[in-house]
């Protein structure tokens, strides 16, 4: 069996509202029937509408060109991971000659192309035949695109890439044709549990030959921008081939077809630089940190960075540090957990010098020889820290900060007794505790939704006590309650902000009941109704700006997909 990757998703993928429009929508053979049930439908989200009329325009295309069945075209096409042949091949496809080769079947299919087994009349070989899936329809930039995968591909003579026969158009149809690998891919090899994750022996030779073909191009000028177990096809003999140059930019030429600002790759497996959008500035370092990235896939079982949606692992590889191997697997050496950790570095110029550096430390550590990797100072690793555990970092500042002001309220003699200091010295203590609890439940992906809910009710509810204990209602402390708000949004999640928002009203308002009961008047009310305007404005604001960021998260998903 052979696969080819197209994209790249580490989850299975539901029916989206787009897919379900589209099966309508396709029932009905009246264009213009059609066109206002499009309207209808899709009246006020545009951007629905634009992911319809892409996926109606995609069945057309498919139709024409590939003849087989118009619901099922549209569904391969939609297909994010590995299309293993006995599932993406079109039940209505036969063999038929295009040029000079015989279509054997359909092997993978993506939103640009798609792939066959074919047989080479001429040499009566076994290729691969990539073409677009627009065909004849195919806009410029979509030809432009395609024949620089082929151009980049045709560049690499190496048995470790999958290297290019012949490229052309056949009645209009571009086309390339490329060696046919009787093999799997990496990540098929894995989710299949044929790998033996934390096979340090093995994963440190495969990704020794690989860095190599990669170090290969990198001297031809092309940076792959795109490597990923999908992207690795590993043969009979447990060789592995480097495929799908899609992405490729050709260095010397600055011939790279991506928009300024865009993001295109894997999320998982994608360099910051290349998660940024800064595309004119990649250099063959973000190839080095996705062999990073495999690296550490195969050690752990998992990428460096995932998460429910695209946005959030996008914001994770920018702003986060990947958990360290040991962590999720102790069998992983450390001097092989140090060279995976120098590919993940975040600034380019703290990674290796070059793939074949990389490839020359592997080897190293294979032959029980120190690896060239300095161990990092302190402050490096403190910093590393800080950006590896953002949410428990900011809380164990809040907790400094609160106990720096409750300490100087108490010496000034301005809170209470002693009696009352350690009570609030012990909420504190006790905030620290759950904090590190929740944060121990965010890394376990079933209690991770239940985790953020209890950090946030316990955020609120001990800052609430701890402002009940010392009577401050006016107390500087009462700021942090829109910045619980504020940082409930760096997890994504409206609903999340909103039961926030709701907390810190409801935990202020308590407070208020108890000020008046316990004095029989409320000062300044005014004052106390204006925070509570602030709060809900606060909670909508940040909800706003979360919906608006979900819905392009969704919109660049649907897209890449």
């Amino acid at each position: 069996m052979n696969e080819f990757s197209i994209s790249d998703n580490s989850s299975s993928i539901s029916r989206s509202r787009s897919e379900q429009l589209f099966d309508g929508a396709v029932k009905l053979t009246d264009p213009s029937a059609r066109r206002q049930y499009v309207e209808r439908m899709c009246a006020e989200n545009p951007l629905l509408r634009q992911e319809l009329e892409s996926l109606l325009a995609a069945h057309e295309r498919a139709g024409t060109f590939l003849n087989c069945p118009a619901a099922q075209a549209a569904a391969v096409s939609r297909d994010a991971i590995l299309v293993p042949n006995a599932v993406a091949t079109p039940k209505a496809f036969m063999p038929r000659t295009f040029h000079d080769y015989e279509l054997l079947e359909e092997i993978a299919r993506g939103g640009m192309g798609v792939i066959f087994k074919a047989r080479q009349l001429s040499l009566n070989r076994a290729v691969a035949v990539k073409m677009i899936l627009a065909g004849h329809l195919a806009g410029e930039n979509d030809i432009r695109r395609f024949r620089l995968e082929a151009e980049a591909a045709a560049r690499l003579a190496h048995p470790n890439i999958v290297s290019i026969y012949e490229v052309g158009a056949h009645e209009g149809q571009p086309y390339f044709s490329m060696r046919y690998v009787e093999g799997r891919s990496l990540h098929r090899i894995v989710e299949d549990g044929i790998w033996k994750l934390g096979d340090c022996q093995a994963a440190a030779q495969l990704l020794a030959k690989v860095a190599r073909a990669v170090h290969f191009a990198h001297e031809r000028g092309i940076v792959h921008r795109d490597l990923k177990p999908g992207n690795i096809l590993l043969d009979a003999q447990g060789e592995p081939h480097i495929t799908d140059f899609g992405l490729a930019r050709l260095v010397a030429s600055d011939s790279s077809l991506t928009i300024s600002g865009s993001v295109m790759g894997t999320p998982s497996f994608m360099a910051p630089e290349q998660a940024a959008g800064r595309f004119h500035r990649l250099t063959p370092a973000a190839d080095l940190y996705s062999l990073g990235a495999v690296l550490y896939y195969l050690l752990t079982g998992r990428p460096p960075f995932f998460a429910e949606t695209p946005l959030d692992i996008l914001v994770q590889v920018l702003d986060r540090e990947a958990l360290q191997p040991r962590a999720l697997n102790p069998k992983v050496p450390r001097e092989l957990e140090r060279i995976c950790l120098r590919c993940l570095e975040k600034a380019p110029e703290r990674r290796y010098r070059s793939a074949a550096a990389l490839a020359d430390d592997l080897e190293r550590f294979l032959r029980g020889e120190p690896v060239d990797v300095p161990l990092c100072d302190t402050s490096s690793r403190v910093r590393q820290w800080v950006r590896r555990e953002p949410a428990l970092v900011a809380r164990l500042i809040g907790l400094v900060i609160c106990a720096v002001i409750s300490q100087a309220a108490y010496e000034l003699g301005r809170h209470g007794d002693l009696s009352q200091h350690i009570k609030v010295m012990t909420a504190l203590g006790l905030w620290g505790v759950v904090s590190f609890l929740c944060y121990r439940g965010l890394a376990r992906q079933r209690w991770a939704n239940f985790a953020r809910i209890a950090w946030s009710g316990a955020d609120i509810g001990i800052l609430t006590a701890v402002l009940q204990i010392l009577d401050a209602l006016e107390s500087p402390l009462v700021a942090f309650y829109p910045a619980l708000i504020a940082c409930s949004g760096l997890w994504f999640r409206v609903a999340l902000v909103r039961l926030t928002a709701q907390f810190c009203a409801l935990g202020y308002i308590w407070l208020l009941i108890v000020e008046y009961s316990r004095t029989g008047t409320l000062q300044h009310a005014h004052w106390h109704f204006t925070f509570l305007i602030i709060l809900a404005l606060t909670g909508f604001i940040v909800a706003y700006h979360v919906h608006r960021l979900s819905i392009l998260g969704r919109y660049c998903d649907s897209r890449s997909s």
